[in-house]
């Protein structure tokens, strides 16, 4: 048995959560916070997902990032 499932307690896995929106950006990624050429979409690292958002509409794209376990720390485009 895996000691981190919870089949020892019995108590059933809990849903994940999806993001519905963004509050804030602290900025501790160096060069984190990028413009696209198309000048209405930021992208940005925030915890463990990359957010793709279109300045314009103000709608968010959340792209998870499958192998990282913390926060992103830097990223390339």
């Amino acid at each position: 048995m895996d000691p981190n499932s919870n089949q020892y307690t019995g108590v059933p896995e809990p849903a994940p959560l999806n993001l519905m929106a963004v509050i804030g950006f602290n900025g501790t990624v160096i060069d984190g916070l990028i413009l696209h050429p198309d000048n209405e979409t930021l992208i940005f690292p925030i915890g463990s997902q990359i957010v793709v958002r279109n300045v314009l509409n103000r709608q968010d794209r959340f792209l998870k990032v499958k192998i990282i376990k913390n926060n992103i720390k830097n990223f390339l485009l």
